[in-house]
């Protein structure tokens, strides 16, 4: 397996992944400062299913891919995803405010 940098969990399929998370949550919500007693069963469930995950080669290289053209982005440009995607909404905030003041 591959570490990526970068949050892969976010861009994991979140069908299965969002279930068990929730479930895990609740349950530490549940127990508190017992919870790592308590909630062995669905912290290895979340853990299953996100491995089943990140030990997948095409999930893999599809990660890789992503991250190498961000990072390739990132080295022409020398601005960020995280920094474009707030450009591009700062952008459509003006353009909406523009529209709504010239009507």
């Amino acid at each position: 397996m591959c570490y990526l940098p970068g949050s892969n969990l976010r861009r994991c399929p979140h069908g299965n992944v969002a279930a068990d998370f929730i479930t895990f949550a609740n349950c530490a919500k549940e127990h508190g400062l017992f919870m790592p007693f308590s909630c062995q069963e669905q912290g290895q469930n979340l853990k299953n299913c996100i491995r089943k995950y990140f030990e997948d080669p095409e999930f893999e290289k599809k990660m890789q891919e992503e991250y190498l053209e961000e990072r390739a982005e990132y080295r022409r440009t020398g601005i960020s995803k995280k920094k474009r995607e707030r450009m591009e909404a700062l952008s459509q905030l003006n353009a909406q405010a523009n529209q709504q003041q010239s009507k």
